[in-house]
């Protein structure tokens, strides 16, 4: 027959429970119950076991402590591939891991707060991340920039849970998201002009160094065609066929396009 104890005091009680297990060994263990009628419902349960002959309290193994204690600061290092022996989140759709790291580590690393970082991982909850949105908005980081933290968090989250390093929910998961201000921003045809004018008398000036003498079919190329910089940059002669008017974008500069 066990029995409870408060190891704190008559204001603060901390309910403690003894017990004989099954292996005959005597132990003791917090109930974690805030009177001394949860505690005894709580050793109750651990004797209706005992005479069952299970276990009276199981003992978490070390992966579930690892996931109790895992922060989200850790949990971020594993999902970039930071810890040796970890591969980290890389799934094949994505083209450059290096590139898709590098911009995670800006928002999970420059962006994130330190105290929440330093959090379990498992005892983050939605007003958590609440608090960080609205914290990160109060210290003047853009709408833009908080949607993509909670959107490198919440790939962590799910990632940490795919992997078993977590089995909690997804914190992030049904937060509002900020409305970043939309802007957009284009030449006209009268700018579209001067710029051409501009880097073509850069270009074809005497002495015009090589950049400038490259940057204006660069600029041709780029608002004619529409390529982005890498595609630019990724251009060969062989793409380019005059006779037919005719310019293939096979590649980007590192990658394909």
């Amino acid at each position: 027959m066990g029995d409870v104890l408060n190891r704190g005091s008559k204001a603060a009680p901390r309910w403690y429970c003894r017990f004989v297990d099954v292996d005959g060994k005597r132990k003791c263990r917090p109930t974690k119950q805030p009177t001394k009628a949860g505690a005894l419902v709580f050793l109750a349960a651990i004797e209706a076991r005992l005479r069952r002959g299970d276990v009276g309290i199981v003992e978490p193994t070390p992966e579930e402590r690892e996931r109790k204690v895992l922060t989200v600061g850790a949990l971020a290092d594993r999902f970039l591939g930071d810890v040796e022996g970890v591969a980290g989140y890389a799934p094949p759709r994505i083209k450059s891991i290096a590139n898709y790291r590098h911009d995670a580590r800006k928002n999970l690393g420059g962006r994130l707060p330190r105290g929440f970082a330093d959090r379990a991982a498992a005892a983050v909850r939605l007003v958590d991340v609440e608090g960080l949105r609205d914290a990160m908005l109060a210290r003047g980081l853009a709408a833009a920039s908080v949607v993509q933290v909670l959107a490198a968090l919440s790939k962590v989250f799910n990632w940490g849970r795919k992997v078993g390093l977590l089995d909690c929910q997804n914190p992030v998961q049904g937060i509002e998201r900020p409305r970043p201000a939309v802007s957009l921003d284009y030449l006209d045809r009268g700018e579209v002009g001067r710029l051409l004018d501009v880097a073509e008398k850069q270009a074809t000036a005497e002495g015009a160094t090589y950049p400038a003498r490259v940057l204006w079919p660069m600029v041709a190329v780029a608002i004619f065609a529409g390529l982005r910089k890498g595609e630019l940059f990724g251009l060969r002669w062989i793409d380019l066929a005059l006779g037919a008017g005719r310019l293939d974008v096979n590649r980007s500069y590192t990658l394909t396009p």
